[in-house]
């Protein structure tokens, strides 16, 4: 269901697969890899990119880039065991608008955008 690019804390990964969701991460398997690679591994799996990264914005929005969708973590003002569940509640909140969607969660709200695939 998800890729995990490699900004991603292991707690989050941790936490969504103790919760039953299938996570595939970067980190774990193609360590250093540029993001156009990562936006490939993760269209090819038909599965939502989440990361911290914000230049993938620029990769979906300006370039184009094919992919399934995409869930920006901007939680840098959170304590980080907080930050998996946060991620864990978005998630299930916005379960049915993940694909197809860019959706930034931070502290104080989440923004759903829809994004031409």
């Amino acid at each position: 269901m998800f890729v995990a690019d490699e900004s991603v804390q292991s707690g989050v990964i941790n936490l969504l697969r103790e919760n039953e969701f299938n996570v595939y991460s970067i980190q774990e398997n193609h360590q250093g890899i540029a993001d156009q690679e990562v936006l490939q591994i993760t269209y090819s799996r038909n599965e939502i990119l989440i990361t911290e990264d914000k230049d993938f914005g620029e990769l979906a929005f300006r370039q184009k880039e094919p992919h399934k969708g995409i869930i920006l973590l901007r939680l840098y003002d959170q304590k980080p065991n907080l930050r998996p569940q946060m991620v864990l509640s978005a998630i299930k909140r916005f379960s049915d608008k993940l694909y197809g969607n860019f959706i930034v969660i931070s502290s104080d709200k989440i923004r759903v955008r829809k994004l031409v695939l």
